[in-house]
């Protein structure tokens, strides 16, 4: 096969093709091919049961580097004081004009026009001029206390050490 120079006899021959098999002086035999198989059949396959030494190592390949950077990006927001910002709480840059029920959260303009992290244009928005100061400050005390929360879960995922299972 390998001696073969044009792509379409290389393919012919991958699949024993007796036609290609003799233009390159070559007879297909059954055995050899029956014989792989019966090896293969025979071999135990090495598949992976142990389902903790798994999940560490998809939380240390998948999830630790990015929840070790989610983290640094928390302590930097509070060491900057920007947790008690009125900004955009998508963008962090904005000051927001809408409130979206559907996100529970303030965004601004550009956000909701570009669709960001999550917001959708059918989304439930009401005008932040159409709320009084008391809707306004309520509703910052949740968010504020949503970003809590996400903040100790953030300190709690990275303090998660899997332990495989303790059989009985």
């Amino acid at each position: 096969i390998l001696e073969s120079p044009e792509t379409d006899k290389v393919l012919a021959l991958l699949r024993l093709d007796k036609a290609a098999l003799a233009a390159v002086g070559k007879k297909w035999e059954a055995q050899p091919f029956l014989d792989l198989v019966a090896e293969a059949q025979s071999r135990p396959y090495d598949v992976p049961t142990d389902l903790a030494a798994i999940r560490t190592e998809m939380f240390e390949t998948h999830l630790k580097e990015r929840i070790r950077k989610a983290e640094e990006a928390m302590e930097a927001e509070a060491a900057s004081g920007d947790d008690d910002d009125d900004d955009c709480v998508l963008c962090r840059t904005e000051f927001p004009d809408f409130w979206c029920t559907e996100c529970q959260t303030f965004i601004c303009q550009d956000c909701h026009d570009n669709q960001v992290k999550g917001h959708e244009e059918g989304h439930s928005v009401t005008d932040i001029e159409d709320l009084d100061d008391d809707e306004i400050d309520s509703k910052w005390a949740d968010v504020r206390e949503r970003r809590k929360e996400m903040k100790s879960l953030g300190h709690r995922l990275t303090e998660v050490t899997i332990t495989p299972k303790q059989e009985k």
